[in-house]
C-alpha cells in the first residue's frame, strides 16, 4: 500500500502466518517484510514438477482405488465382500430366474392343453339381470323332420348270427363214381359188362333179383367221400338192357333208410334221375339193388352239394 507522498508502506505478516515457511532472511514474527527489488539480471529458476508415479495396477482393482465415491472418500484399495458376494450369485440367479420363467410357460401350456374347453357359465351379481341368451344359444324353431317311412328307411345290416345261418353251404362237386370201379363191391349175379355209350365203356348189370343161385345181384359204392354231412344231389345214370320200360331200383346208404324209386329208361346208354340222400361226413357206402325184381343196369353215380 502506498500513502499520499508516494513511498511504500511495510507488509504486516500477521503472527499465525509467522511459523510457516520460515526463511532466515526474513524478519521474525510480527517484524516488518520488506521485498528485495528483483534484480534484472537475475534468472528466474524453473521448478520442474515431480514424475508422477504411475500405479501398475492391473484392471478394475486400479480404477477401484483410485475412483471416489460421491462423497469425495476413496474406497479400499480392493472390492469389498458385499462386491465378491455379488459376482458369486450373479449368475447364479439368472439362471434361477430363466428356470423359473420356463417352468412358468411350461405350467401355463399344461393348463391351457388340459383345461376345460366350456367355460363355466357367469353368475351375474345379485341383484342385476341375467344376461340375455345370445342368437346361437336360442333354441331352434325349425321343426323336426318327418320320421322316415317303411321305404324310405335303410334297410338294417344282418347281425353275424343271421349272416352264419344264411350264408350258403359249402360247395360240393359234381363228382363222379364209376360202378365198375375196382374199388367198389358187386354181389349175387351183379357182373361188369361192356356196354355202347357208357361213360368208362362198361356197366354193371343183373341187379336185382334174377332168380340166380347167386343171390340177388347188389353193387355198392365204396369210399363215398364228403367235406361236411347234409343233403346231397344224386344223379343215378342207368340202362335197361332187356328194353323195359320202368324198373325199381333201392338205393341205400350206409346201410340204413333204403329209397325206393321207380326209374323210366330204355337199352339207349344212358337216362340220369335224380334223388337226394343224407350223407355223414367223411366216407359213406352207397348200394344199389332191388330184392323183389328187376334192377336197372348202372353206369355211375355223381354227387353234388347241394
Amino acid at each position: 500500500m502506498t500513502d499520499g507522498d508516494g513511498d511504500a508502506e511495510p507488509l504486516r505478516v500477521p503472527p499465525w502466518l509467522a511459523g510457516l515457511g520460515a526463511d532466515p532472511d526474513r524478519p521474525a514474527a510480527g517484524g516488518t517484510f520488506r521485498p528485495e527489488p528483483a534484480d534484472a539480471a537475475t534468472p528466474v529458476p524453473i521448478i520442474q514438477d515431480e514424475p508422477v508415479p504411475v500405479d501398475e495396477t492391473p484392471g478394475d482393482a486400479a480404477d477401484w482405488a483410485a475412483a471416489p465415491d460421491r462423497d469425495g472418500w476413496h474406497v479400499a484399495d480392493e472390492p469389498s465382500e458385499l462386491r465378491g458376494l455379488w459376482v458369486f450369485w450373479r449368475s447364479r440367479l439368472i439362471v434361477a430366474g430363466v428356470a423359473a420363467a420356463v417352468s412358468l410357460l411350461v405350467i401355463l401350456a399344461v393348463a391351457a392343453y388340459f383345461g376345460d374347453d366350456d367355460p363355466a357359465p357367469v353368475t351375474p351379481p345379485v341383484g342385476l339381470p341375467a344376461p340375455a341368451p345370445s342368437p346361437t344359444d336360442a333354441p331352434s324353431l325349425t321343426p323336426n323332420p318327418a320320421p322316415a317311412t317303411p321305404s324310405e328307411a335303410a334297410p338294417a345290416s344282418p347281425s353275424p348270427a343271421a349272416a352264419r345261418t344264411t350264408s350258403p353251404p359249402p360247395k360240393f362237386g359234381p363228382v363222379s363214381f364209376e360202378a365198375e370201379a375196382p374199388g367198389n363191391t358187386l354181389g349175387g349175379s351183379a357182373r361188369v359188362d361192356r356196354y355202347p355209350g357208357a361213360s368208362g365203356g362198361s356197366i354193371v348189370r343183373n341187379l336185382g333179383d334174377w332168380g340166380s343161385r347167386a343171390g340177388d345181384g347188389v353193387l355198392t359204392f365204396n369210399n363215398v367221400d364228403v367235406p361236411v354231412a347234409g343233403a346231397y344231389t344224386l344223379k343215378l345214370y342207368h340202362v335197361n338192357i332187356d328194353n323195359e320200360r320202368t324198373r325199381t331200383a333201392v338205393v341205400t346208404v350206409d346201410g340204413r333208410d333204403p329209397q325206393r324209386v321207380t326209374l323210366d329208361g330204355g337199352s339207349t346208354c344212358c337216362t340220369a334221375s335224380t334223388l337226394k340222400v343224407q350223407l355223414r361226413k367223411g366216407g359213406n357206402t352207397i348200394s344199389v339193388a332191388n330184392p323183389d325184381g328187376h334192377a336197372p343196369s348202372v353206369d355211375r353215380i355223381v354227387l353234388s352239394l347241394p
